[in-house]
């Protein structure tokens, strides 16, 4: 299930209109935020580009072409501009982006196994979160260092911090916010057994999840019930969701995420023993492989020779 802010992510290209010469660099920057939300990741970096040297907008420009390697997994180079973009931000004093920044430095050690260098980033953006009153900052901090905790095996502490997510997301009415709270500690029950709340925590997030414009959250959300569903044996209310999940995936163009909710129905199917759609889902799952060029695609031919096997004995 879902457990941080960030997510690593691919995404089908598509080609930039031609910007209009009056474009300014506010709009530059928005346009490549826009494009950054939808997938685009590599037109949203050639835009961002554009900027990285702009006296009020480099900070944020250089933290988005970190986003944008981040979630093209290239941790090294996202770190690169994560500093960059903590340096331009100290020159104007601009605490949101230097904790923002520091938060998602975060994110990529924790993607790196590297629990405690996450926790001390988190740490770090935490204390000038709180020193300036940054109430967003503080409710991701809040929660990505409950995600760190529950990791490490502190319930006790995630719980905590997941309760504080929770809290300061509903003092300043953060919808993004509150969907990823709720998310997380359905998360939590879920892994502690604790299905109906997990079920009833997963319902507020896709509540608030379905207002963003943006709806790779509520693919997740989807993924998730399917998972609590299909744990619990209704393989028919699990299908359900994970199609949902796979619509919203199919139309956003996130490669890995459409993987996931192929992967997800392919070994649903072979649970059931319907071989042919568990075959039916792992070829698609293949072809995606070759679209994005992912190493894992000789683990899902040998998995779809053991199928076919099955299938014919």
């Amino acid at each position: 299930m879902r457990k941080t802010v960030a997510f690593a992510l691919l995404a089908l290209v598509m080609i930039l209109p031609a910007l209009s010469q009056e474009m300014n660099s506010e709009n530059i920057y928005k346009k490549a935020e826009e494009l950054f939300y939808n997938g685009n990741y590599m037109e949203a970096a050639e835009l961002a580009g554009k900027v990285l040297q702009d006296a009020d907008l480099g900070s944020k420009a250089n933290i988005l072409m970190g986003r944008v390697y981040m979630a093209l997994e290239n941790y090294d180079k996202a770190i690169e501009y994560y500093d960059k973009g903590i340096q331009a931000a100290d020159k104007t004093r601009d605490t949101v982006n230097i904790a923002w920044a520091y938060n998602n430095i975060g994110v990529i050690y924790k993607m790196k196994g590297n629990y405690q260098k996450a926790l001390d980033y988190y740490q770090k953006a935490l204390i000038i979160d709180e020193a300036f009153n940054l109430k967003y900052g503080m409710a991701r901090e809040y929660n990505n260092i409950a995600n760190i905790y529950y990791i490490l095996g502190n319930k006790k502490f995630a719980q905590l911090f997941y309760r504080k997510a929770l809290w300061a997301n509903q003092e300043i009415n953060h919808i993004e916010g509150l969907g990823i709270a709720y998310n997380n500690l359905a998360s939590y029950h879920y892994n502690d057994d604790n299905y109906t709340k997990a079920i009833e925590y997963l319902n507020y997030a896709i509540k608030y999840d379905a207002q963003l414009p943006y709806k790779g959250n509520l693919a997740d959300d989807y993924q998730n019930l399917g998972i609590i569903y299909e744990t619990m044996g209704d393989y028919e209310r699990a299908k359900e969701n994970y199609l949902k999940s796979l619509d919203i995936n199919l139309k956003i163009g996130v490669f890995s995420k459409i993987l996931q909710n192929y992967e997800n129905l392919s070994f649903l199917y072979e649970k059931k023993k319907d071989y042919p759609k568990a075959i039916d889902y792992r070829e698609k799952m293949i072809e995606v492989d070759r679209k994005a060029g992912f190493m894992r695609i000789y683990r899902d031919q040998e998995h779809l020779k053991r199928l076919n096997e099955k299938l014919n004995q």
